[in-house]
């Protein structure tokens, strides 16, 4: 008798399990799905403007690095949206990499996989 009523109430515990199951799971991914996406153009620093010099420009990994007038570098990752003027003229990466030592002014946005080139304007 024991035995049926242990087995019983198993199989009992068993059912209620897999029954609630399904409705956890799907509460989960609801909860999720109630979330608001983060916004992919939202910017965590402000930008910032630069002056220093072009001390290297790597067009293969879309980097210019600019030391400032106390020596610090800046890596600068330059993206699709990066602005690259000398004077009234328009700039590719691969034209920046003539005026290599030359004045620059920057504008940067900080980010967490670098800092973002926004503006190079060269100035010397």
């Amino acid at each position: 008798m024991k035995r049926k009523i242990s087995t019983t109430l198993s199989a009992f515990c068993c059912a209620l399990l897999l029954g609630a199951a399904p409705g956890i799971a799907s509460s989960k991914s609801e909860n999720k799905a109630d979330k608001a996406p983060a916004r992919a153009d939202h910017q965590m620093w402000s930008p910032v403007t630069l002056s220093g010099t072009i001390s290297m420009v790597d067009p293969a990994e879309r980097l210019v690095v600019v030391r400032d007038s106390t020596g610090v570098p800046f890596d600068v990752v330059v993206t699709h949206a990066t602005r690259i003027r000398s004077g009234d003229q328009k700039l590719t990466l691969s034209e920046l990499v003539s005026k290599t030592d030359k004045a620059v002014s920057i504008t940067i946005v900080p980010e967490k996989r670098g800092d973002m080139g926004k503006m190079i304007e060269v100035t010397g």
